[in-house]
């Protein structure tokens, strides 16, 4: 999951230039990354007790693929 963190910044350059928008963007991904961490962590305690664990590990891995590969 840490592809999904990192990944974004590194082609911050090419995404603000082919969208049109500005380069002082970039630095709110940090910040909305967190807030969706802590958003996550809190509705994920009953998502865990209603699927377990493993199946939604397995369900946050396939839909971050499919988020890097709406991007690429």
């Amino acid at each position: 999951m840490s592809m999904l963190s990192l990944a974004p910044p590194v082609m911050a350059g090419e995404v603000t230039h082919s969208y049109g928008l500005p380069a002082e963007i970039t630095g709110a991904y940090s910040g909305l990354v967190y807030a969706f961490v802590l958003l996550g962590n809190l509705l994920a305690t009953p998502l865990i007790q209603r699927f377990g664990p493993l199946r939604l590990s397995f369900a946050c891995v396939v839909g971050g693929a499919l988020g890097l590969a709406i991007f690429a």
